[in-house]
Order: C-alpha cells, then structure tokens, then sequence
C-alpha cells in the first residue's frame, strides 16, 4: 500500500481530466480519476479474483458501465459484461471526490431499487461507495466521517414464501447427508441450524443417567444448547439461549444412528464436521446442498424456510388422515 504522499504525488503527476476538476491530489479530484489511479491499482487489486469481479460488477451502478470495462481492462481476472449506461443514472464520474455526499447514495440506492435490483445488490452499492471514500481517508485525500454513515438502507423484504405439499415431499426426498439430518435434528429438537451445527457429542445426553460437563448437568436424553456455528467460526449462544432440550423419540432415534456411524469417538467432536473436524457452517451447505436442490426444482428456498416446509408435510398428513377417519 503506497502512503499518502506517494498517492498524492501519483495523482499531481497526471493531466487533468476537466477544467472543473481541481488538483489531482486533492479532494476535489473527480471520482473517476481516483478510482482509476488509486482506488483500482491500490484496493480492488489487491482482492481476490472474486473480490476483484465483485468491484467490476458493483462499480458498473457508481461509475458508467464503459468506464469501468475500460478502468478493469488491464487487470486479469475481471470479465466484460454487456451491461450498459442508462440515461438517468446518478454516476458519480464527474462527481468530485469531495462532493460525494449521502444524496449521491441515496439517488443510486433508490434508482436501484426502482430498476429491481435485489436488497443484496442495492446494499452492495452503497457499500462500494463507502469503500471508495473510506480508501480516499486512507491515503489522506479527504477527511472526517464518511458520509456513508448516514445512508440507512431500508430493512430488506423476505418474499413470501410458497410450496405445495408435493415439492415440501420432494425438497426432503433429495435432501442427502449431512443436511437432511441437520434439519430433522432442528426441526424435532426445536433448534436453529446454526445451534444444531454447533453441537458437541459431549452436550447429547442420549443416556438414561445424568452428566455433568463443563459445569453444567445434562439431564437423561436431553441436548445441552451453549454454542452455535455462525460464518466467523463457532460462538456462544447468549445467555438466555443457553438451554437443555429435551429429545423425543424420533430425535433419539436420529441421534443414535448417527452416533453409530462415527469413525471414533471424541467427545468434543461435533456432530457434523469437515475432515480437519471443524463445525460445518450453515451457508457452506445451503450453497453446495440446498441451493443445487432449488434449482431444479425451480423452488426457491433455505435453511429459514424448513419449518414452513415442514408444517406443509404436516398439515398434508394430517388432512389426509382426517379424511379417513370420516370415512371409518
């Protein structure tokens, strides 16, 4: 990372782009020719290759869809895509760096909105603009807060979720291992994913005695809830998460074959664990397990939408036995 002199004499060292711009190494330098001389070469470069084609993708909503494709050129690793300016968009290229204020947020963030933009995408750009402001402090271009602290996103809207009791069937039906076990264990054990991936064989108590583990006694066939497996690593649930969980049969059953189909046994190992024996992440699998899943049967969903599912099966069941029962 070059230091701020160096950054500045960079920028001072080149033509200047328009008579409205002021010096290149100040804050009245225009957005574009920081991002490009600066923000490029010392931030979006140093990314991964995936962190580099997010840029690409994002930077296309701040800057102009060409200026971006011709910024990116140069730099390996980054795609051309086919989109293109339109006409209203707030691109901030003749934008001094200075000036960028929450407004220049706000107009992209709601225009994103409007074009259809999903929340995820319209959080991105708001963030990537952030970046670029937060890397021009940095370098001591500009000073102060970033503006960026006063754009509130609002929160984003789960669409409806619908499925009918033959794709609630079909959705368990493809399910494999380990994730069709981590759902049965949530849905029974009335456990987030992220607690169940979290569980240590030595907090199940599937015995007919008490235990007592790290200062907490786990009453007969019940699970003991102290950690959750969240995408920074494994944590603490807070204190009034912190549980017991009595285990009805089904539950016992589940756990006893899989506790039968352990390699060795450890009791801090976890339930479900990758091969160096670290907890499972929840996102890992719905992106390599139940994503795949979705798509082919064209039914959008995820780990939050288990117990919709299952009360789907439920209700089915439950019909088609009240449906015999009046014909008794």
């Amino acid at each position: 990372m070059q230091s701020p002199v160096e950054s500045t004499a960079i920028l001072e060292s080149l033509p200047t782009p328009s008579p409205s711009s002021g010096p290149l190494g100040s804050s009245a330098v225009l957005t574009v020719n920081f991002i490009e001389n600066c923000f490029i070469p010392n931030h979006v470069e140093l990314k991964t290759q995936a962190g580099r084609t997010h840029y690409h993708a994002i930077l296309k909503h701040v800057l102009r869809p060409e200026t971006v494709d011709r910024l990116l050129l140069p730099y390996k690793g980054v795609s051309k895509s086919k989109l293109k300016s339109i006409p209203e968009w707030p691109y901030l290229d003749e934008t001094r760096l200075c000036d960028i204020s929450p407004d220049h947020a706000r107009r992209l963030t709601s225009l994103a909105e409007k074009h259809g933009y999903s929340p995820q995408t319209v959080k991105h750009i708001k963030n990537v603009v952030s970046a670029i402001i937060s890397h021009a402090k940095r370098e001591g271009i500009l000073s102060g807060d970033n503006p960026m602290a006063d754009v509130h996103l609002p929160p984003p809207k789960r669409k409806a979720f619908h499925v009918s009791p033959i794709e609630a069937r079909a959705l368990f039906r493809m399910m494999g291992r380990p994730e069709r076990q981590i759902a049965l264990i949530a849905l029974n054990g009335n456990m987030s994913v992220s607690e169940v991936c979290g569980l240590q064989w030595n907090h199940v108590n599937l015995t007919q005695r008490f235990m007592y583990v790290e200062g907490n006694i786990i009453p007969p066939q019940t699970i003991l809830v102290r950690y959750r497996r969240a995408s920074v690593g494994l944590l603490q649930v807070p204190a009034q998460r912190v549980r017991t969980i009595q285990m009805p049969p089904f539950l016992i059953d589940i756990l006893n074959d899989l506790k039968q189909q352990r390699s060795r046994d450890i009791p801090g190992d976890f339930l479900f664990s990758t091969r160096s024996g670290k907890s499972i992440p929840p996102v890992k699998l719905q992106a390599s397990k139940l994503k795949p899943i979705a798509r082919q049967l064209g039914v959008p969903f995820s780990w939050h939408d288990l117990k919709q599912i299952y009360d789907v099966l439920l209700q089915d069941l439950r019909s088609k036995l009240d449906s015999e029962l009046w014909l008794l």
